[in-house]
């Protein structure tokens, strides 16, 4: 009577627990059926001790297990007294099962089943490969079991590996052919995407991060020419000289005695003589004058407030110098001695250097011209300044708002302060104070002066950019200048660097080095040129 597979494997387990002294559970139903590899080490152990002569030590490899598809036959079992004889195939099918469990997935069993057709059909007499592989064409045997052992016994000693190589190769010449890959470094490919060098990608970010700053650049640039174009450029300067001024501003006082008068005028002439001499100069020394007119409707006006600010990039220092209104001198073109503001409103902006250049032998490069009035509209912008008012200023302020008050079409009695003390000043009232003259004479006009426009400045360094930008539309519209759209860029680039450096306040003329004299009914200022030219040598030069 034939045993079936089930019958084998029991019988083994009974076996191994008999020889090892193991007590067999009564109900068998309760215990786990033992796994095929636990039956094979006892199979493998126990029959090659006993039955050695029996069985040889070849194992073919294969992939079924004992129930798979071998077809393994209880005739292929017998029993002796001792122990469980089995035939050749069914103890090689054990040992392939034992040491190489099936694991194959479904694209190998597809292969497996795939493979010897499509052998056969691409069979080739002339392929050595194939017929090592004992494969026929259509025409001869076709190959329907590759794994069988007559199929095999004349083929290489790695047959699998062999048969699925040639499997694979002719399928892969059956697809179509794939696009070669480029060997420069620059274009390996990865998962199908280009694979960049470190070098490629260090360079493209490189480039993208010049294409954000260029980007940022321009529109930068774009801004900044916005804000240019706002200021009034003088490309053709005005040098025409007027014939004659209206001088409204003349005292009561009797002319000084004709000695002194006689000794300022020896004085002025001489330091004329000496214009030959070359003016001081420095490159990394920009002097720009800003001139603050009292301008009313079509006349040019008197120059009210003369500020020489000096960019020293050797030190670091901007010195903003005042040359007061009433220094008598010399004006070229017009070949008067008179006070220093007559110089504007003869020949304007123009004339206005070359005076101060001829009789302070200092070379000013561009001129800034504002309007009082504008004056005005620039510190309401900044939100007023800080300024503490004496006793003896509030009856000027008062006295000269009325004025700039009747002047606006403004209330003749607004913004009036009524005591002395520390006052947020807004644009009128910074004006108001800003032409005292008759507290401090001359040198508390310009004082004030330079101490409201650092005022003016010290508020726009902490103005957010929203602030500044209504600032600069505010004030750039209200100047005049003959600096060029590159000049001001250039100016505009280093702002920042501008903002860092010092700043210096003076005058001309120092404190002693002047005398007043009354001259044809003008109170003016006699001083000592060589003294004055001295001073700004070392100040503004630093030598």
């Amino acid at each position: 009577m034939d045993k079936s597979i089930d019958d084998i494997i029991n019988e083994a387990m009974e076996k191994k627990r008999k020889m090892s002294g193991e007590q067999i559970p009564e109900n068998k139903d309760d215990v786990r059926k033992t796994t095929l590899d636990n039956t094979a080490d006892y199979l493998i152990s126990d029959i090659s001790k006993a039955e050695s002569d029996n069985y040889s030590d070849g194992v073919s490899e294969s992939e079924g297990s004992l129930s798979d598809k071998q077809g393994v036959k209880a005739s292929d079992v017998h029993e002796s007294k001792d122990s469980i004889t089995i035939s050749q195939d069914v103890f090689d099918s054990i040992i392939s099962s034992r040491d190489k469990p099936n694991t194959e997935n479904t694209e190998t069993k597809s292969k497996k089943s795939a493979a010897p057709d499509f052998l056969a059909d691409n069979y080739n007499e002339d392929d050595e490969d194939l017929a090592s592989l004992g494969i026929a064409g259509k025409e001869g045997r076709k190959v329907t079991d590759y794994q069988s052992r007559e199929f095999k016994k004349d083929s290489p000693k790695n047959f699998d590996q062999a048969y699925y190589d040639k499997y694979d190769k002719l399928k892969k010449l059956d697809a179509p052919p794939e696009r070669p890959q480029s060997t420069s470094k620059n274009r390996l490919k990865k998962n199908g995407k280009k694979k960049w060098s470190a070098k490629k990608k260090v360079i493209t970010i490189v480039i993208i991060a010049l294409l954000i700053i260029l980007l940022l650049a321009g529109a930068a640039v774009a801004l900044i020419y916005n804000y240019i174009s706002k200021i009034n450029i003088v490309k053709s300067p005005d040098t025409s000289i007027a014939s004659s001024i209206v001088d409204d501003d003349k005292t009561d006082e009797p002319d000084s005695p004709k000695k002194d008068i006689d000794e300022l005028n020896e004085k002025v002439k001489n330091n004329m003589e000496k214009k030959s001499e070359p003016l001081m100069y420095d490159e990394n020394v920009m002097n720009v004058l800003v001139i603050g007119t009292d301008s009313r409707g079509s006349e040019r006006g008197r120059s009210d407030s003369m500020i020489l600010v000096s960019l020293n990039k050797n030190t670091n220092r901007i010195i903003m110098t005042s040359f007061l209104r009433d220094i008598y001198l010399h004006i070229p073109q017009v070949d008067e001695y008179t006070r220093l503001n007559h110089a504007y409103a003869y020949g304007g902006a123009e004339l206005l250097m070359d005076t101060i250049e001829e009789n302070f032998r200092i070379k000013i490069d561009k001129y800034v011209m504002v309007n009082f009035s504008s004056f005005v509209d620039v510190v309401d912008s900044v939100g007023g300044v800080d300024i503490n008012v004496t006793e003896d200023e509030v009856q000027y302020v008062n006295s000269y708002l009325s004025e700039i008050n009747m002047l606006r079409g403004d209330p003749t009695g607004s913004d009036k302060i009524s005591s002395a003390g520390l006052y947020t000043l807004n644009g009128k009232q910074a004006l108001a104070y800003s032409r005292i003259r008759y507290v401090g004479t001359d040198f508390g006009r310009t004082e004030r002066q330079r101490t409201v426009m650092n005022k003016v400045l010290n508020k726009a360094k902490a103005m957010s950019l929203f602030e500044i930008n209504d600032l600069l539309n505010v004030l750039l519209p209200k100047l005049t200048t003959n600096l060029t759209e590159n000049e001001i860029f250039s100016l505009v680039l280093d702002v920042f660097e501008y903002l860092d450096f010092d700043t210096i306040s003076q005058a001309i003329p120092q404190n002693s080095d002047f005398s007043y004299l009354t001259i044809r009914g003008m109170s003016v200022l006699g001083i000592d040129f060589d003294s004055s030219i001295d001073y700004l040598k070392k100040t503004i030069y630093n030598k």
